[in-house]
């Protein structure tokens, strides 16, 4: 059996980018509430129909990388990133390992 591949430093990165690209429904969170003054301003400031939504950020990112993680075990590393492949390794064989890689890195 071959060994293990690990990301490179500059995948990882990638990999860390294209999650953060990732867009979530957040109307589900459990920390999500409106707040009238999300800026700040204060009281004489705010004009009627003046707020938004708000979450927790944690809780956007657990779920943008659920999500990847969703993404690679169904498409694969290939389906999203132009990592080469070594010329001695099979590619379907290597970009399997890739995959599990990546997915090892977003569970860390």
């Amino acid at each position: 059996m071959s060994k293990e591949v690990e990301l490179t430093p500059e995948q990882k990165k990638e990999l860390e980018n294209w999650v953060s690209e990732i867009t979530v429904d957040t109307s589900e969170f459990k920390s999500r509430h409106w707040d009238p003054d999300p800026y700040g301003v204060g009281e004489p400031h705010l004009y009627c129909g003046t707020g938004c939504y708000v979450w927790d950020e944690e809780e956007e990112d657990e779920a943008k990388t659920e999500k990847a993680i969703e993404y690679l075990e169904e498409d694969g590393v290939q389906g999203y990133f132009d990592w080469e492949v070594p010329d001695e390794e099979d590619e379907e064989e290597y970009c399997e390992k890739l995959t599990q890689a990546a997915i090892r890195v977003l569970k860390e």
